[in-house]
């Protein structure tokens, strides 16, 4: 009895504690990775995390399957633990689209295919001549044309007029004559100048001229501009308020966009907060609830470059239940309680057993009969 006790109190307390360890999650599956790449140019990367091991990945874009683009080597797929990954290392068009590593999963990653086309450098006015140090004040001179080295080159234009000659055409980088390089040529007419790295010392203030009494062009090249937020995952408790700062290069005339729960958000309303000094925007939302879990965007476009450059970040916003801390306690009480119940019942029926194995001892049926030849002898 005592052994076949000792069993089922093993197997209620190893019930107990696997059930302590088993705790079922209703988060659902998450992505993280690219958002934008460059047509032919740069690679991508999407991520899909919080598998279960009854998921069945089939990737897909805009709900059609990529698996003969896996198969062909297109695009590489790699799956670990919980986590499946997708990526390519050369940009195509068709790359662009909605993906989801699940075909019915709630969440999706958007990818954005941009072409060379899409940072055409404008036809834009020329600006008033000027004279001096151009390094000086330039700042301030809106006047001034802003190119973002976002791309594997950068071409800048020289606007003069048709049919000038190419020996009359002049080139300054930062007040000195510019002279080619490895990275830094002419075209035939010597009207664009082709940046072919973004290497720090690339980085400036260009003028072109066609001769006296003619304008100057002045340009300033800057390295691509920066969008950062704290973390690409987020986590808030349930009531509690959301603040996220996202970093942009100043100067360069940043107009930042949120997008949360699907609303693109450019002012403060009665829920949301925004403010903004010039080198980041503080977006703050108030009382998260459950329906608020998602991706939340910084999306910023560079009003002062060229091509009005735009970029965004975002960060998977995670909801926590405000209880969620409270449920392990009270599951490690519950354990201890059922346990000091079981060894109570154990202790209960084991002293039980051991009473009416004693009274049984002492019964007068095993009691020792006297040995009557001694008495006889006593006698004498």
């Amino acid at each position: 009895m005592d052994i076949e006790m000792k069993r089922q109190a093993g197997f209620l307390l190893a019930l107990l504690f696997l059930a302590n360890f088993l705790t079922i999650q209703a988060d659902s599956i998450d992505y993280v990775g690219s958002s934008n790449a460059l047509l032919g140019v740069t690679s991508w990367e999407i991520r899909c995390r919080g598998l279960k091991p009854s998921d069945k990945v089939e990737w897909t874009r805009n709900g059609e399957s990529i698996s003969q683009e896996i198969a062909a080597g297109e695009i590489m797929q790699y799956d670990v633990d919980a986590e499946s990954m997708i990526n390519a290392t050369s940009t195509q068009l068709k790359h662009q689209g909605e993906y989801r590593c699940i075909k019915n999963s709630k969440y999706s990653q958007d990818l954005k295919v941009h072409s060379d086309s899409d940072t055409e450098i404008p036809k834009t006015p020329l600006p008033p001549p000027v004279s001096g140090d151009i390094s000086k004040g330039l700042s301030a001179n809106q006047s001034e044309l802003i190119y973002a080295f976002t791309e594997k080159y950068l071409v800048l234009p020289c606007n003069v007029a048709s049919g000038t000659p190419r020996d009359n055409i002049t080139w300054t980088h930062n007040n000195a004559t510019l002279k080619e390089t490895e990275t830094l040529k002419f075209s035939a007419d010597k009207t664009k100048l082709n940046i072919t790295k973004g290497y720090e010392e690339n980085m400036g203030h260009y003028t072109c001229s066609a001769g006296s009494g003619m304008s100057t062009q002045i340009m300033k090249v800057v390295p691509h501009p920066i969008v950062k937020l704290p973390s690409p995952d987020t986590n808030v408790v349930e009531g509690e308020k959301l603040r996220l700062t996202c970093e942009v290069t100043p100067e360069l005339g940043a107009e930042v966009n949120w997008i949360f729960v699907n609303t693109t958000y450019t002012k403060s309303t009665e829920r949301v907060n925004i403010t903004s000094d010039g080198k980041s925007s503080t977006f703050t939302v108030s009382q998260i609830q459950q329906d608020d879990r998602g991706n939340v965007t910084c999306s910023v476009v560079f009003a002062r470059t060229s091509n009005n450059f735009t970029f965004e970040m975002k960060t998977f916003l995670r909801v926590t239940n405000k209880f969620a801390a409270l449920w392990p306690f009270l599951g490690i009480c519950a354990e201890v309680i059922v346990l000091c119940a079981i060894i109570l019942v154990y202790e209960k029926k084991r002293n039980k057993a051991e009473l009416e194995e004693s009274d049984t001892d002492q019964s007068p049926d095993t009691k020792p009969t006297p040995n009557k030849g001694s008495e006889v002898r006593q006698r004498k």
